[in-house]
């Protein structure tokens, strides 16, 4: 007699519950627990104990869950970092070229050099002086 779908969603829900009792055992994290996915598995013959396995195989212990936290981290500081610098260097760049028109100067502005000057902390009138050429 082939299960109703109701007996495949209390099947899966208890192996569900199986699986988070072993992650909080085991001190796993992020641990792939889709109920939809476990029906499905059922629905093709999958065993209960290669479902557990299988969701278990994607936990994290929890050395490698901080570090992916603080390589989460690194990653938008990172981001946060260059939208700043970008910003300030398109800023920094209209006033060069205010000042170059100003000024009757010729300009020899690479942004990617901007932008390493304003991530070494030089002071902005330098900058500015350096891109202008007198």
């Amino acid at each position: 007699m082939e299960n109703t779908s109701k007996e495949y969603w209390d099947r899966a829900e208890e192996i569900y519950q199986k699986i988070y009792r072993r992650e909080l055992s085991e001190k796993l994290y992020l641990v792939e627990k889709d109920t939809v996915k476990i029906v499905e598995s059922l629905k093709l013959g999958i065993s209960e104990e290669e479902i557990i396995k299988n969701a278990l195989k994607t936990g994290m212990t929890g050395e490698e869950f901080v570090e992916n936290v603080l390589l989460m981290d690194d990653i938008e500081q990172e981001f946060v970092e260059r939208e700043w610098l970008q910003k300030k260097a398109r800023k920094l760049s209209k006033r060069i070229y205010k000042e170059a028109l100003k000024k009757g100067y010729p300009i020899d502005l690479n942004p990617i050099e901007l932008i390493e000057a304003l991530r070494m902390e030089i002071p902005e009138e330098e900058i500015i002086k350096s891109f202008l050429c007198v």
